[in-house]
């Protein structure tokens, strides 16, 4: 029997389809491109983190004596004893009653927080060997604002009471933190103050906004963590 040129055109596509199904089934898959996974870790910085971990250059310090050392940001104004500073004062500590001696003053200007109601901080570290000053050296210091209860903090394996209090008058705020302890007999008090003034003093027309509380702290209590003694 005759097959005809139509069937035997219809015999050849259907061959044709099947060789090509088989070839698609049997050939060997690409393999897909292996894939890995990586996260990054960004680390971000905020106004309230320590100085230590951010760009801001800093500079060390240690009395002549060897008694201390501290790091403080070069942008800051340094005078210690060992500059020739007139050291020997009442205002040793904050508040203090007795004579004492101003070992370190640091003070930080108002372009720290420029257009803003921030005046200017001082930083301070003060020593007295009098008896009256270290029999009170761990009370409260006199304020004619609150004074918030007193703490205990560690550093650099010393024990501090820690005081936080503020005063206010004609228009200016001025909050103050003491760390103090009794050592070697003497009492040692290492403190800021943060000066401000009164953000109701401006017109909305002076461009003046409230200062960063959370940059400044940072930079004092960067400060006082750095402190060591040796």
């Amino acid at each position: 029997m005759k097959t005809s040129p139509t069937a035997s055109l219809i015999i050849v596509i259907v061959l044709l389809i099947v060789a090509g199904g088989l070839y698609f089934a049997l050939a060997p898959k690409a393999k897909a491109p292996a894939t890995s996974a990586t996260t990054e870790t960004i680390a971000t910085t905020s106004p309230s983190t320590s100085l230590a971990t951010s760009s801001v250059a800093m500079k060390s310090y240690t009395d002549r004596g060897q008694t201390f050392s501290l790091s403080y940001p070069e942008t800051f104004t340094f005078v210690g004893k060992d500059d020739g500073f007139a050291h020997y004062a009442q205002g040793w500590l904050q508040s203090a009653a007795t004579l004492g001696s101003v070992l370190v003053r640091i003070t930080v200007p108002s372009s720290f927080e420029p257009k803003t109601n921030f005046v200017d901080a001082t930083f301070g570290v003060g020593s007295s060997a009098d008896r009256d000053a270290i029999a009170q050296c761990l009370m409260a210091p006199q304020s004619s604002g609150p004074v918030l209860p007193k703490t205990t903090v560690t550093i650099h394996g010393v024990e501090y009471t820690k005081f936080i209090s503020s005063d206010a008058g004609a228009g200016n705020v001025y909050e103050n933190t003491s760390y103090r302890t009794v050592r070697n007999g003497q009492c040692y008090g290492v403190e800021y103050t943060i000066h401000s003034s009164n953000i109701g003093n401006y017109s909305r027309d002076q461009g003046i906004t409230a200062f960063d509380q959370a940059k400044i702290h940072a930079a004092l209590e960067g400060i006082v963590q750095s402190f060591k003694f040796l």
